[in-house]
């Protein structure tokens, strides 16, 4: 099973990242499968890969280690192309708020991973949401345009995370599927 540890977002705010996105993405021709599907957007705060489902069962219990830590508040801030250098492959909103909290449930997480056997993220931890991928990538010229176009209003709200979410992600020929599995409570 393949799978990832994620915060789902309000609706509103999900609606107001897909009509960001109809302003920022290049002209030229652009395809569905570039678009992440709006009932797909999400902050990833792990990506978990391939899981036995055997193991889902542990990984749970390590999650629900978690909570506690108090709900925080975010907000979309801005577009950013991403990889920081070079061709330009995922295009996503930034996000801004209680980043001492929320890094701090990050370790939680990633150290409740891996005492279930997962290992720690090597990368640091950069939030954001994914609201298209870019194939093939975009010349890196495309950037400056890209980020500098505002985010749709509805998008730019905070909101309070309450819970984060072991996602299953169905990787299917008309794009990827997730499914939530279990939703932990942060407070």
């Amino acid at each position: 099973m393949r799978m990832f540890v994620g915060i789902d977002l309000p609706e509103d705010v999900r609606d107001g990242i897909c009509k960001s996105r109809l302003r920022a993405i290049p002209k030229r021709p652009v395809t569905d499968r570039w678009l992440v599907p709006p009932e797909n957007i999400h902050l990833t705060v792990k990506f978990l890969g391939e899981v036995p489902e055997p193991d889902v069962p542990e990984l749970c219990t390590r999650l629900k280690e978690c909570t506690g830590a108090m709900p925080l508040k975010l907000a979309a801030q801005g577009i950013e192309c991403l990889p920081d250098r070079g061709p330009i492959r995922i295009i996503a909103a930034g996000v801004t708020g209680e980043f001492d909290r929320l890094h701090g449930l990050h370790q939680a997480i990633d150290s409740a991973c891996e005492s279930a056997g997962f290992p720690r993220e090597r990368r640091p931890f950069k939030p954001h949401v994914t609201f298209a991928r870019l194939r093939p990538p975009r010349p890196t010229k495309e950037r400056t345009r890209i980020e500098s176009t505002p985010l749709h209003a509805k998008a730019t709200r905070v909101f309070e995370v309450t819970n984060f979410v072991l996602f299953q992600s169905h990787l299917e020929p008309e794009g990827a599927r997730y499914v939530p599995l279990a939703r932990f409570p942060v407070a």
